[in-house]
């Protein structure tokens, strides 16, 4: 389990997709590390995302800013992220805020692989 407030990633060499896991509360807090963390992956090459929020049980508007941030910076080097939740508030947050729509949002972190998998998404070197 993620601690209160950490952010952790997990680089798949073979597959060259970032997992990274938020905590369960995604505040202003946990939005700088985010950012910060999104912004060492780009610089460091790493152009696809899966943000794990499968323990996240609180949101709030500075945790979305985050994920728009994380998005926009990716896209603009050509990569992508995908989420993971499965909590039904989280969903619902997700979907009263449209981000349903800019996202692509999977159950499991095996199903957001293999979409990178069956997709050709293209990404910068």
């Amino acid at each position: 389990m993620t601690p209160l407030g950490d952010v952790s990633s997990m680089d798949t060499p073979t597959e060259s997709i970032t997992v990274t896991a938020l905590p369960r509360v995604v505040d202003g807090l946990t939005a700088a590390r985010l950012k910060k963390t999104f912004r060492n992956h780009i610089d460091g090459g790493r152009f696809l995302h899966i943000v794990d929020m499968l323990q996240v049980e609180m949101l709030d508007s500075t945790g979305l800013g985050a994920l728009i941030a994380a998005l926009r910076s990716v896209r603009e080097v050509g990569g992508t992220v995908r989420l993971v939740a499965a909590n039904p508030q989280i969903l619902k947050i997700l979907h009263l805020t449209a981000l349903d729509k800019i996202f692509s949002i999977h159950a499991s972190i095996e199903e957001a692989r293999e979409r990178f998998a069956t997709t050709n998404v293209r990404h910068s070197a």
